[in-house]
């Protein structure tokens, strides 16, 4: 009997933890770009909307201390917080005491940056802090792709900002330096040439994102989206350079990748295939939460639109983050997640790497806690 309730105590100090939020991700931090990606929904924004954003920055959004405050009272349960993009964070006024914050709470800190504002004061500083990873986006292996993908001719800048983190690192491990590269039409075709460029740079990591098939903002399809023909090239260049990276330490995410081109469903169905979303479970959510520059909170980036599923109707401006997490609309929204129970939205919008969990299978206490998965067993 003693047996059997320790085991049981010791599956609820499980799901516990499993619930415990331990990354906040700032999503986006700010608008303020110095890009132009096309394929970025900034692009498609109007003269007004995007004055309006600019002028946001600097009254409505959170400032500074907002974000000292933020990152000072974050719950113990929290270990890692994330600067991403929306725009270019390190554009941010005080960017570069958010960061010494984080890892003076001793934070595991990570930005998404497109590296052209690496300054080698800023380079001294993100050292010298010992800020734990970057994931700069690159998007390209020649100059003339990175324009396209980037709408802006920064190659060298970027590239030698690179050299000259590399340089001041020395042997020092810290900050990993992530390319990233996010596939799309004007690009698919330099995924090898890529890898290669990111190997010769010893960057520790190359992220290869499939671009959301699904234009946000205009609600149509994306036109930078690869098409099948295109998918089936962008696959065999993928297994190429997941070879040709064996003879390097720079890691890939390509076996990651690999299945949304082969075997996710078609995006933006009205009736997506029951078959392959029975058997998955969003593990995104549980962990982790997104706030956007104005405070909003967010429990999943897909939800900056379309607010009619996710919006939660809270704010760290009128608020605290454990509250928020221990609420019960928050707690249900991770468990309807959490049991497969997903929204349209999800089926509709989300990539396969972010619904790749399958269904936990455990044990009897685990299927008490999700009868409806076990139904038909």
């Amino acid at each position: 009997m003693l047996g059997i309730k320790t085991a049981l105590l010791n599956k609820i100090d499980e799901l516990r933890q499993e619930d415990e939020l331990k990354e906040v991700r700032i999503f986006p931090m700010g608008y303020i770009c110095n890009h132009a990606c096309p394929m970025c929904w900034r692009e498609n924004l109007s003269p007004a909307i995007r004055q309006h954003l600019t002028k946001a920055a600097l009254t409505t959004d959170l400032q500074l201390e907002d974000y000292i405050r933020l990152i000072t009272t974050l719950p113990s349960t929290v270990k890692r917080m994330s600067l991403c993009g929306g725009g270019e964070p390190t554009l941010f006024k005080g960017i570069q005491t958010v960061m010494a914050t984080i890892k003076k709470q001793g934070l595991y800190g990570h930005i998404i940056t497109n590296g052209s504002t690496l300054t080698p004061q800023f380079i001294d500083l993100l050292v010298n802090i010992g800020w734990d990873s970057m994931h700069i986006s690159i998007n390209a292996a020649t100059r003339e792709a990175y324009k396209i993908t980037n709408g802006v001719d920064h190659y060298d800048l970027v590239l030698g900002n690179i050299k000259n983190m590399q340089k001041y690192k020395g042997k020092r491990p810290l900050p990993e330096l992530r390319f990233s590269f996010v596939i799309q039409k004007g690009n698919y075709e330099e995924i090898v040439p890529f890898a290669e460029l990111a190997a010769s740079m010893k960057a520790s990591d190359i992220y290869y994102n499939p671009l959301i098939p699904y234009d946000l903002s205009l609600k149509i399809p994306s036109p930078f989206a690869l098409d099948a023909k295109e998918k089936l090239l962008a696959l065999k260049y993928l297994k190429e350079a997941e070879e040709r990276m064996k003879k390097y330490s720079t890691r890939t995410n390509i076996n990651y990748v690999l299945p949304i081109y082969q075997r996710h469903p078609n995006y933006n169905l009205d009736n997506p295939d029951q078959s392959y979303w029975a058997t998955k479970y969003c593990d995104r959510v549980q962990q982790t939460m997104d706030i956007m520059s104005n405070g909003n909170v967010l429990p999943c980036g897909f939800g900056f639109e379309l607010r009619e599923d996710f919006d939660l109707k809270m704010s760290v401006k009128k608020g605290e983050i454990t509250s928020f997490w221990n609420s019960a609309v928050y707690r249900q929204f991770r468990k309807r997640l959490r049991r497969g129970d997903f929204y349209p939205a999800c089926k509709k919008y989300c990539t396969f790497f972010l619904a790749s969990k399958m269904i936990p299978n455990k044990t009897v206490f685990t299927k008490r806690l999700y009868p409806h998965l076990y139904a038909s067993a």
